[in-house]
């Protein structure tokens, strides 16, 4: 019976995390963050850096 009683209550925690998470993604989606990890420069593609001199 207690275990069942701790399931519930984690599952209304996890419920309730997920929930404020999401607000706070669409918050921050609307300020223009849509958070990631950021982009790296691209190499360039000329097949200059494989060359010899």
């Amino acid at each position: 019976m207690s275990f069942a009683v701790l399931a519930v209550a984690g599952q209304i925690e996890r419920n309730y995390i997920r929930e404020k998470s999401l607000e706070e993604q669409v918050i921050a989606a609307a300020k223009g963050n849509h958070g990631g990890r950021p982009k790296v420069f691209p190499r360039p593609r000329g097949g200059t850096a494989d060359r010899t001199p």
